[in-house]
């Protein structure tokens, strides 16, 4: 496997990480919220904080579908050029999906969510085409 596609499964791995605590960061989350961090974060209503909170669930509800594309396509041996490429777009989209979601820019960020979904699904389709 080609060391970016492993360093891009790692940071879309971290990535729901940073959003949370770009959105606890934003929120004023402290050690008092500890308890219940849910609860507070909950409590947020059309705020930076809470749109990176959004964010950072949708990142982990796109995890799935990523990684195991990728590892599909590892293991049927794609072409590593055609996989990579629809990887590095899937991370720049999530990242433009994000800076979107951050900036209160839906149309954006909805058109991201849709093309980063489309890399996923590109790969699902190499892995058919290549079998």
């Amino acid at each position: 496997m080609h060391p970016i596609l492993v360093v891009c499964m790692l940071v879309a791995c971290v990535w729901p990480v940073a959003c949370v605590a770009v959105a606890k960061q934003l929120a004023g989350f402290n050690s008092s919220h500890n308890n219940h961090p849910r609860t507070f974060m909950a409590q947020l209503h059309n705020t930076a904080a809470a749109r990176m909170y959004s964010c950072h669930s949708n990142s982990y509800e796109a995890l799935p579908m990523f990684l195991s594309a990728i590892l599909l396509c590892n293991y049927l041996v794609i072409p590593e050029a055609l996989v990579l490429k629809l990887c590095l777009a899937f991370m720049a989209f999530r990242l433009l999906y994000t800076v979107a979601y951050a900036a209160d820019w839906p149309t954006v960020r909805s058109s991201a969510w849709a093309m980063a979904f489309g890399c996923n699904v590109g790969l699902y389709i190499l892995a058919w085409y290549f079998s």
